[in-house]
């Protein structure tokens, strides 16, 4: 089994958003190649997490292993496209990843218990 933590956000493009994050994309990918694998984040108490939830289960991934926080909102990446359609990110700081995370207040690394 293979753990992929991280986050699972919205890119949101000037015409349409897709579902991003580095840590998502592999693990979708892994899951896509038939690799077993289990995805860690946390999305929002919003309609975005709520989206986000529900393509995880379609896709097969286990939503125990996703988080909700009540307090903030799910993660979002505004991407612009340059005059040769290369794309710019600004980036707030997702929320898997955000200061109020436990996993950076404490500064420790998490342990899983693997079988």
């Amino acid at each position: 089994m293979n753990l992929v933590f991280g986050e699972i956000l919205f890119d949101i493009f000037p015409k349409y958003r897709r579902l991003g994050g580095a840590p998502f994309n592999v693990a979708f990918h892994l899951k896509h190649f038939g690799v077993p694998v289990r995805f860690i984040s946390r999305v929002g108490s919003d309609p975005q997490g709520e989206e986000i939830r529900g393509f995880l289960s379609r896709n097969g991934f286990h939503l125990e292993d996703v988080q909700v926080d009540v307090d903030h909102p799910t993660g979002s990446v505004r991407v612009d496209l340059d005059d040769k359609g290369v794309p710019q990110f600004a980036r707030s700081l997702p929320l898997g990843m955000s200061q109020e995370s436990p996993c950076w207040r404490t500064r420790r690394p998490m342990r899983a218990k693997l079988p």
